[in-house]
């Protein structure tokens, strides 16, 4: 920080989120400087992007002229615009794990992500994605004060104060807590949820290693029949009581960074915690499951392990007079299903908007900011739902195969169809109210949030799951009952097959996705034909676009990248 005045609005953290919003308003002629305890570059999780961080990220872009925002909305913008030791992904992965150690063909699954709006899916090596966007900000005029400690944050009618130790004073109009769980406004204003306000209680130990082996060259050729390497996945190992992740950075033909995110993440009353080494916890664990002892034979880490206490946190509210906290500073659940930038990019693309027409009218009243409160603490609501369900549904493959249609019903499709709609709205017409459209919602937070029937198949298939966990039905029974009800609401193109438990892999075949545009234009029931209400040659010039990117040089793997087990 080059001297101390005054400024339009602090920001604390300056991370991803903390330094993404800093660009946006500094680029809209706002005052911002950027308050954080430690410097860029370093090491933070949260690597994998999924449709609707990447979908959002792109219209925050367009929406606050931002256009290196933009750089992060796909694999081959990051790679030419920002770094190249960001991996790819091109498929969510998820290979069952049953008790006895076995891992049978059939039960594995794969979500293909196609490139609809914006391109392939990151693997983000955070420490350069964030130090990238601290620079953007930086760019548009953002000050900063970095290896600084927050003392105290004072809020009354004509301002806020922050004062950083050993330094004077800080002046300025609003404030943007992006400090996480230690966020100094939850602390400050008690802000912290009762510990039995989540139904989730997982932990986690993780690091970075090398030497992971592709899992591709752990089991035979062939074995699952999957359409994408699993070394281009993000891949999810899954067993009763919780869940593994592999995010390899060097799963591209010429990689340059030889590091792969790794850990695991148990539910807390089964693997209680201990004080034993995390790495011997790991290993030890891995052990339990030959393809995955395999995969990690040779892996060592290259930074310390972490382990956590119990992951999951929640607030009572997450904004006020003259502040909000971020999502993170809001609360967490678990990296399951990588929602975490996906709701820090929703908080985003509707808060800035609202900082900006509070400095506009001078006005910065709570209620004003009241959606950004529902949407943050139903995301944390949902996301905690969800991945409780996940955990309990780990109990038996059935129950897992079926609630895993449940979440790509709201992730993978209604919820990527909205968003597509306004981006070719605001991109061919520049209609901003397609993107105010998108505050039209009934559950803030849910998957699929403007769906009452998406709500009530979310509802009542977790319902089902409950009961067979608890012993009232039989898995059977109850995965075949969540199937019934996926069919029954017809939310979907039937040539999918994502009410057919035998199909386990999803949008590889671009025709399938061209015959399901069909349906939901002419035969989709009124609910549901409002997603597909959309030019269908501008999604087609849209789709031929970003195909390209499956051709990518990059992405054809060197035979000994996926070789099997002999």
């Amino acid at each position: 920080m080059n001297k101390m005045r005054e400024y339009d609005v602090v920001i604390l953290g300056s991370g991803i989120a903390g330094s993404m919003i800093g660009a946006i308003l500094a680029r809209q002629g706002l005052s911002v400087l950027l308050v954080d305890g430690v410097a860029h570059p370093r090491f933070a999780v949260g690597e994998s992007t999924v449709g609707h961080t990447s979908a959002m990220i792109q219209l925050i872009a367009s929406r606050y002229d931002v256009p290196e925002i933009a750089h992060l909305s796909s694999h081959r913008r990051i790679r030419e615009n920002v770094s190249a030791a960001c991996g790819v992904k091109r498929a969510f992965g998820f290979v069952y794990h049953r008790d006895d150690g076995s891992q049978h063909a059939e039960e594995a699954n794969q979500f293909v992500i196609p490139p609809l709006m914006h391109g392939l899916e990151s693997h983000l090596f955070r420490q350069d994605v964030d130090s990238f966007m601290f620079q953007v900000a930086c760019k548009y005029g953002a000050d900063f004060a970095l290896s600084a400690q927050v003392e105290d944050v004072a809020v009354d009618d004509d301002g806020c104060k922050v004062k950083l130790k050993g330094q004077a004073e800080i002046r300025c109009r609003y404030v943007c807590d992006g400090t996480g769980f230690r966020s100094v406004l939850a602390s400050k204003y008690g802000l912290r949820a009762a510990p039995d306000a989540l139904e989730t209680r997982s932990r986690s130990i993780f690091t970075h290693m090398i030497d992971v082996k592709p899992y591709d060259s752990c089991i035979p050729k062939r074995y699952h029949g999957m359409p994408i390497p699993w070394f281009q996945t993000t891949l999810h190992h899954c067993f009763d009581g919780g869940w593994v992740w592999v995010i390899p950075f060097n799963n591209t033909r010429a990689p340059v960074n030889p590091l792969c995110s790794v850990g695991v993440t148990f539910d807390c009353d089964r693997y209680q915690k201990t004080n034993r080494d995390p790495e011997d916890e790991f290993f030890e664990f891995a052990n339990r499951f030959p393809s995955v002892r395999q995969q990690f034979a040779k892996a060592r880490k290259v930074r310390p392990w972490v382990s956590t206490d119990r992951l999951q946190y929640t607030s009572t509210k997450t904004v006020g007079d003259r502040w909000c906290l971020l999502v993170h500073a809001a609360g967490f659940i678990d990296p399951l299903f990588s929602r975490g930038l996906a709701l820090t990019m929703d908080s985003i693309f509707f808060l800035a908007d609202r900082i900006l027409k509070a400095f506009k009218a001078d006005k910065f009243d709570e209620k004003d900011f009241a959606f950004i409160d529902a949407l943050s603490l139903g995301g944390i609501k949902y996301h905690d739902q969800l991945v409780a369900t996940s955990y309990r549904s780990w109990k038996d493959y059935r129950l897992w195969n079926a609630w895993l249609r449940i979440w790509a019903l709201g992730e993978a499709g209604l919820d990527q169809l909205r968003i597509l709609k306004a981006h070719l709205e605001f991109g061919k017409y520049g209609k901003m109210e397609a993107l105010e459209k998108l505050e039209d919602v009934i559950h803030p937070g849910l998957l699929c949030p403007d769906s009452l029937q998406y709500e009530e198949l979310f509802r009542k298939s977790r319902q089902a799951i409950a009961e067979a966990t608890g012993g009232a039905r039989s898995a059977e029974e109850a995965s075949r009952a969540v199937f019934k009800m996926i069919d029954d609401a017809e939310l979907f193109a039937p040539n999918v097959g994502i009410s057919d438990p035998e199909v386990r892999v999803f949008g590889h075949n671009q025709k399938a996705t061209l015959r399901a545009f069909y349906w939901g234009r002419w035969k989709a029931k009124d609910h549901v034909k409002k997603y597909y209400d959309m030019e269908m040659l501008e999604v087609l010039k849209l789709m031929s676009k970003n195909f390209r990117d499956l051709f990518d040089p990059q992405l054809k793997l060197a035979e000994h990248q996926i070789a099997p087990s002999p």
